[in-house]
């Protein structure tokens, strides 16, 4: 059964005081299911089934929207299900259909009234977004975050385990972290800041570290020419010879 890599994460504007409108894009690798079921849970309440995605082969590549509660930490929880007869099958490929499902965290906002102490509270990291390496590009993340009342923000990033955290003070909410390469687990946190006439910067605390694993490149040759907007005409010579030249897999990073 093909697994899912999750490419996209983001809260919708505008932020709203009760509701998130959070969309997903993701990728479905290798043999296509039937269908994607999509769950989420804030905190220890139970997993609450949101959303079925039907799969249309040969497209892998899908998206939604999830109504979620503002101001919440949420576990999302994406399953890939097949069917017999019209009844979802319990078992895929021998494994139970729970065993096959990927897992991850998203925070969402909500712009309701502040108190002074509340708008100096951290910045909220919003979106992850993955991007593979292709002919042209190496490997990057994409992250963003909301905020309040800031005129500069410290980005820190690390690559697991513990090589030591990177910086940089930027005055916009996002920042890419570029080279990354499949299997690479990074860390990563920002800070608030207003900048002072005198004395030190008025900062926020850091936010709550992100962790995100940078996902398998796609092993088939065609999306791999599909997201380098690439090709074959008439075949792989047509690449030239220094592209290919050290092997198709290391020509797709693999």
């Amino acid at each position: 059964m093909g697994t899912i890599r999750i490419t996209e994460i983001k809260q919708l504007e505008p932020i709203a005081p009760i509701l998130a409108s959070v969309q997903i894009h993701f990728v479905v690798l290798g043999v296509l299911p039937d269908i994607v079921q999509i769950y989420a849970n804030a905190g220890n309440n139970q997993a609450e089934h949101k959303i079925n995605i039907e799969i249309t082969p040969p497209e892998n590549k899908y998206d939604c929207i999830l109504e979620l509660q503002a101001g919440a930490i949420y576990n999302i929880t994406f399953c890939p299900r097949t069917v017999t007869n019209g009844v979802l099958d319990d078992s895929i490929d021998g494994q139970y259909w729970e065993s096959l499902c990927v897992s991850m965290s998203f925070t969402t906002i909500s712009n309701s009234s502040l108190t002074p102490a509340e708008e100096l509270s951290p910045p909220i990291i919003t979106t992850i977004e993955s991007h593979q390496a292709t002919l042209n590009d190496e490997g990057y993340l994409d992250i963003q975050w909301s905020s309040f009342k800031r005129d500069k923000y410290h980005f820190m990033w690390m690559l697991k385990p513990r090589n030591g955290w990177a910086q940089i003070e930027i005055e916009a909410k996002s920042h890419r972290v570029i080279p990354t390469f499949p299997g690479q687990e990074y860390s990563l946190k920002v800070q608030g800041c207003n900048s002072m006439l005198i004395g030190h910067d008025n900062c926020s605390d850091f936010s709550v570290t992100r962790n995100f694993t940078i996902p398998q490149n796609t092993s088939s040759l065609r999306q791999f020419l599909s997201l380098s907007n690439a090709q074959l005409n008439p075949g792989i010579q047509s690449l030239g010879s220094a592209t290919y030249s050290s092997g198709i897999r290391a020509m797709m990073h693999l």
